[in-house]
């Protein structure tokens, strides 16, 4: 989110990298977190089927969402745009599935 501040209030090309680098680097310990979690959430006999749901999400969006996200870009819509759809979509993540 604040990338996509940044890309509109037209900030210059060094300070967006280094708040990018920070975010990823603030983001790093999500995943390992989320992996050793996951089976003291989960009861013995359903650890294979979410350890494979865990696994499964995170590829896809490591695979589709900059895809996706680069595809906006090349319909024009420019970096802006595609950062402000990526903010999007991490705001509703937590709530898929709906139900």
């Amino acid at each position: 989110m604040v990338t996509g501040a940044g890309l509109l209030l037209g900030w210059p090309v060094p300070v967006l990298i280094v708040v990018t680098a920070v975010a990823a680097v603030l983001a790093t310990p999500s995943y390992p977190a989320l992996a050793a979690a996951t089976p003291e959430c989960v009861a013995d006999e359903q650890l294979p089927p979410a350890n494979t749901l865990v696994t499964g999400v995170e590829n896809a969006a490591w695979i589709a969402g900059p895809g996706a996200l680069g595809v906006v870009v090349l319909a024009g819509y420019g970096p802006t745009i595609a950062t402000a759809g990526s903010a999007a979509l991490f705001a509703v993540a937590p709530c898929w599935p709906p139900g």
